[in-house]
């Protein structure tokens, strides 16, 4: 069985086999959609192993801005019946070659900590953990129990006020910025490439699984002081982000945009909203257990210093 790259005949088998990693699993058609939107520079690298006419292995690396600048997200599928045989192994080898050509410096993975064989696998590969994020969760039928969390409006600061995307004010122009300078004080992307004006707007604004509605922004008089985002995941929710400008912390601000994010999912009829946080982000945490979340699972981030064996000036963007 031979490597070879990734064609769009494949895209069936892909996401087959791309799903056996995935907690939501995406459908094909929303795999086709995506793959309409995603610019050239963005492309990622897909690399997979076929047997009589099926995929056997899938093999990806993506830029990601969750990710150092130089690394690559890598993500390697292999079906059940072709475990252990050293597929994983060869495809991993490959998609460093790949990474090195392009210029890049290392690999970075997520793997949940329960998943004891793939990380040790991972291990011995030279990939090593760098960060935990603990995922949490909150059914909404925790939150239609109590009355007393079903109005976040109750818990604002006075002259502050929720409002929606959907109401027109502020504007695209106004909150992306606002948002891109939040994000780069949040202890989770601490280290992490700033993002660009066109990523921001991909992901909270014409992504598929956003809603105008489901963006929150909270005012103080007609100022920008915190802002909020969820997006669909499968039959749930998941929050993006939550963000106070400084000045504004300390206010309960972030619990209520937190609560007004988890009422617009039980709107919708979600019967869950997740979100994750770094585990050393302890605000973030405090807010989340106070909002009603539960702890769910830790994942951890693994990254692999690749040694370099191609100049650095193809990488490109």
């Amino acid at each position: 069985m031979t490597i070879r790259f990734y064609r769009r005949e494949d895209a069936a088998e892909w996401v087959r086999l791309m799903n056996l990693l995935r907690g939501t699993p995406l459908g094909l058609a929303d795999f086709l959609e995506r793959e309409k939107r995603m610019a050239g520079a963005d492309a990622p690298i897909r690399l997979v192993i076929g047997e009589e006419g099926a995929l056997v292995v899938a093999g990806q690396l993506a830029r990601s801005p969750y990710v150092p600048a130089g690394y690559l997200r890598t993500e390697i599928a292999v079906s059940a019946l072709h475990r252990r045989a050293g597929l994983g192994s060869r495809m991993l080898a490959e998609l460093e070659h790949q990474a090195r050509r392009s210029g890049f410096d290392g690999l970075y993975g997520e793997q949940p900590d329960s998943a004891t064989e793939t990380l040790d696998w991972l291990k011995r590969r030279g990939f090593a953990i760098a960060r935990r994020r603990r995922e949490s969760r909150l059914p909404t039928a925790v939150r239609a129990e109590n009355p007393a969390r079903q109005d976040a409006g109750l818990r604002l600061p006075p002259a502050f006020r929720l409002v929606t995307m959907a109401e027109g004010y502020p504007g695209w122009d106004l909150l992306l910025p606002f948002l891109r300078d939040r994000l780069g004080e949040t202890p989770d992307l601490e280290g992490l490439p700033p993002w660009s004006m066109q990523q921001l707007d991909r992901i909270f604004r014409t992504n598929p699984n956003a809603r105008p509605d489901w963006v929150l922004a909270a005012l103080h008089g007609d100022d920008l002081a915190g802002a909020g985002a969820l997006h669909r995941a499968g039959a749930d929710a998941y929050v993006y982000f939550v963000g106070v400008e400084r000045k504004h912390r300390g206010l309960g601000l972030g619990t209520a945009l937190l609560e007004g994010l988890v009422g617009k999912a039980a709107e919708a009829g979600c019967a869950e909203v997740r979100i994750d946080n770094l585990e050393e982000n302890r605000p973030a945490l405090r807010m989340t257990e106070k909002t009603g979340f539960t702890p769910h699972r830790t994942r951890l981030e693994l990254r692999k210093r690749l040694d370099p064996a191609y100049p650095a000036a193809s990488r490109g963007g």
